[in-house]
């Protein structure tokens, strides 16, 4: 039976379509991840770092750069730019791991819950320096869609404005500046929002989610399944003849 020329030609066709829609679902799902950092320049090294959590797995784009080097990213739905700048004279590496998160994600890497602030993006930022001379400045700046909006992170007991941070009116919205000049390591994460306004009697903390990503995910994930159907077809008719 699975020597019947009909079969063979409808394996070695489903085979092929097999295959297409394999490649096309994990470039898809491929995309997606891209889709949640934006674009990066190509003069520094990036990869991509893999972290575990009891709410699901945190993928950060992990940049390392030995001189000067700005990028472009997606906090979320917002745009955000990492720079770095070296000091004459200064030498060493700055390695940057970015992530966005989930609010589950947000609470398995130690922190306490956002209730209270209206969210617009949360980042998993973590920032390494080593160096000779003067410490490299890392700035992070965010494009937000309030005045009110403010960079927080974890004190251990509760969420409070970054100290180094100024926000100003810009094309499109307002730029946040955030200055990093010591030799730190943000963790845990940061959140970008603002006070929760009281609707009701209820607060309504806001969410972030970058819906561009969340469907190439969803596409690639269809194709790749579709494929694994299309390619045991042939297995199936071939039992039933």
């Amino acid at each position: 039976m699975y020597f019947n020329g009909d079969v063979i030609l409808a394996t070695s066709d489903n085979t092929k379509l097999s295959s297409v829609l394999g490649v096309t679902g994990a470039v898809l799902i491929a995309l997606s991840v891209l889709a949640l950092f934006g674009s990066t320049s190509l003069a520094q090294t990036t990869s991509y770092v893999y972290y575990e959590t009891e709410a699901g797995t945190i993928v950060y784009l992990n940049i390392t750069t030995t001189g000067n080097y700005t990028g472009e990213f997606y906090a979320g739905e917002t745009p955000m730019n990492i720079s770095v700048m070296f000091p004459s004279g200064t030498t060493g590496t700055v390695e940057i791991l970015v992530a966005n998160i989930t609010e589950n994600q947000l609470l398995a890497l130690g922190a306490g819950s956002p209730r209270g602030l209206s969210i617009q993006a949360m980042i998993d930022l973590k920032v390494d320096k080593n160096y000779t001379g003067e410490p490299p400045v890392v700035t992070l700046e965010f494009l937000v869609e309030s005045s009110d909006i403010r960079a927080y992170y974890w004190t251990g007991t509760e969420w409070q404005e970054y100290p180094d941070q100024t926000i100003e009116a810009t094309e499109g919205g307002y730029l946040l500046t955030v200055t990093i000049t010591a030799g730190s390591i943000f963790d845990p994460p940061i959140i970008l929002g603002s006070p929760a306004k009281i609707v009701g009697g209820i607060l309504l903390p806001g969410t972030s989610t970058s819906i561009v990503s969340l469907v190439l995910m969803i596409a690639g994930i269809i194709l790749v399944m579709m494929s694994l159907i299309v390619l045991k077809k042939p297995r199936l008719l071939a039992k039933i003849k």
